[in-house]
């Protein structure tokens, strides 16, 4: 075998004549000089390093001075006239029925005195105050629904907010039995907060057992008795509590009236949610009213506010009221209207 070597490449010969030719690397000798002059490496595409380039510094411009809050006080400025807008137009979409036909309600209510002296229809128990009535009239159908209505009301009595629990009672006995326990100083608290947990489904517990038998039967139907809670809030006008106590009396009547009601039922239906309406508007307007600093807006606002009452007050109107409630918790008149005209 023989080898030859010429520039770059090594030749070997076989003794059968065949040739392999390899390439050399030619600068192998001169490798530790090749680690320290790049120049003189060989050159390959996947030992190429991209060069970095260099680092410019990039400048932050300086902040321009504005007008503090200028921006930020158009967007809420725009945000509440927009608010205000809305809530005007839905209380003004909202027509107010008109009165309720006696054919179909003509209910009136005589006050009973629970004061031991009877100088004063309403009873002061602790932080309770209590109002009872006697109501007659004809629902729907049903001629001389006589029942007891009682009222408790407390500060933060309902869902933490100031108000008042309704009930219509048709026995004497389940009536006498809850003022035994209201009017009394001891009892009274516990009774009120057993009958609306009862009505709210909240869980109760009580060792007095004829106390809870009572408050049941506060809320019982078999016992042509039912009840409905009002929320109400300082601002809310006499006229509009009124309202509020007529709206429960009619629609508890008409629940434990049952037959003869599938019209009156529709109707108070219908009325419930035009009321709704106007209660829910005029919290939205009392939340708005809390933040509002431009007089302008708080005119509009307030304005709102007695729009909604006047709605609330005139939806459960009776053609017919019935006698003068003297009876009030705050001013509140069962026959409404009745007392304006009397009183002027």
């Amino acid at each position: 075998m023989q080898q030859s070597t010429t520039e770059g490449t090594q030749e070997t010969t076989t003794d059968e004549g065949s040739s392999n030719t390899q390439p050399t690397n030619t600068f192998s000798s001169f490798a530790p000089a090749a680690a320290f002059i790049p120049a003189l490496a060989a050159p390959s595409i996947a030992n190429y390093v991209s060069p970095t380039p260099a680092t410019v510094p990039i400048s932050t411009p300086a902040p321009q001075p504005t007008t503090p809050n200028s921006n930020f006080a158009g967007t809420n400025q725009v945000s509440m006239d927009s608010q205000i807008a809305k809530i005007t137009s839905s209380i003004d979409s909202i027509q107010v029925p008109p009165p309720l036909s006696p054919k179909d309600v003509s209910l009136s209510w005589e006050e009973i005195s629970l004061s031991k002296d009877h100088s004063e229809a309403m009873l002061q128990v602790g932080d309770l105050s209590l109002l009872a009535w006697d109501m007659a009239g004809k629902i729907g159908s049903k001629i001389n629904f006589p029942c007891k209505v009682l009222m408790i009301a407390g500060k933060t009595f309902i869902a933490g907010e100031d108000g008042a629990y309704v009930s219509l009672i048709e026995k004497d006995k389940a009536y006498d039995d809850a003022l035994q326990y209201l009017k009394n100083p001891a009892t009274s608290k516990r009774f009120a907060e057993l009958v609306r947990d009862m009505k709210e489904g909240r869980f109760y517990f009580s060792f007095d057992s004829r106390m809870v038998r009572a408050a049941k039967a506060v809320n019982d139907p078999k016992n042509g008795s039912g009840g409905m809670e009002l929320a109400w809030d300082s601002m809310l006008s006499p006229q509009a509590k009124a309202a509020m106590a007529r709206k429960a009396c009619m629609e508890i009547g008409a629940e434990l009236v049952s037959t003869g009601t599938e019209g009156l039922v529709k109707e108070l239906t219908e009325r419930k949610e035009l009321f709704e309406a106007a209660r829910i508007d005029r919290k939205q307007a009392q939340s708005l009213l809390k933040q509002a600093t431009d007089p302008s807006e708080k005119a509009q606002l307030m304005n709102a506010i007695e729009k909604t009452e006047n709605i609330m007050e005139n939806t459960y109107k009776i053609q017919e009221a019935g006698p003068k409630a003297l009876g009030a918790i705050e001013g509140i008149y069962l026959s409404g209207e009745a007392e304006k005209s009397q009183e002027k």
